[in-house]
């Protein structure tokens, strides 16, 4: 079994529906250049997850791939993963653990910025190509000179983890919390949920401002009542 690491994109702690803690990002870009690896650089070819998602196989969500620290899992549906067009999603709803808990809080407040995913090449099934690609590729750290790439093209996953530690795959990545007060630009709803808006936000969005409406509404009436009591 191998493991690669990346920067996360979109690395999010959220409170889902219920009030469920909710950590979601992107465990593997596609069509990245990776580190040195040893000798070695490497890149995920798009659909190189497909086949594993399909099957019935439990992956389990992780905190730096520590078995005893389970945040979510595809069997009992608290772990979703979903490969798009530039690499695999997953949400994970958290249990109601304090290990859970203290791994929300070090992603929300981005000491836990990077994500990581378990695998093994497939060999697939009698006539299937190979589930791996050697060629090579130019070394982006030594100009003119060559080495080995290696392409996957088809493996067998089995867990993705929240981490901090040295990435794999450096490039095209960007860190994002679901915590607006900590950067005061705008950005839009597709920025918050770059795999697509919940269902349930709008039910969410509404819930909160109605809380928010009434606590305005309390304290406008507590005014009122001092100044009558004044008066």
């Amino acid at each position: 079994m191998e493991r690669r690491f990346i920067p996360a994109v979109e690395l999010r702690a959220s409170r889902g529906d219920e009030g469920n803690l909710v950590i979601s990002g992107r465990a593997a870009s596609f069509g990245t250049l990776s580190e040195d690896l040893g000798k070695f650089r490497e890149t995920i070819q798009r659909g190189a997850f497909a086949r594993s998602l399909q099957t019935d196989r439990d992956v389990k969500a992780l905190y730096n791939h520590e078995k005893s620290v389970i945040l979510g899992r595809k069997k009992n549906s608290t772990l979703f993963l979903d490969e798009s067009s530039t690499g695999l999603n997953f949400r994970a709803i958290l249990p109601d653990t304090q290990a859970a808990r203290d791994v929300f809080n070090l992603v929300q407040k981005r000491y836990a910025d990077s994500c990581s995913f378990a695998f093994e090449v497939d060999p697939g099934n009698e006539g299937d190509d190979p589930g791996e690609e050697w060629g090579e590729c130019n070394d982006p750290t030594n100009p003119g000179q060559r080495m080995s790439l290696r392409t996957l093209k088809r493996v067998k996953l089995h867990d993705v983890s929240v981490l901090s530690a040295s990435p794999a795959y450096p490039t095209g990545t960007s860190v994002e919390v679901d915590a607006p007060q900590l950067n005061s630009m705008p950005r839009s709803l597709t920025d918050y949920f770059p795999t697509g808006v919940p269902q349930s936000f709008p039910t969410e969005l509404r819930a909160r401002m109605m809380t928010h409406e009434e606590a305005r509404s309390r304290v406008k009436n507590s005014r009122r009542l001092l100044d009558f009591i004044i008066a």
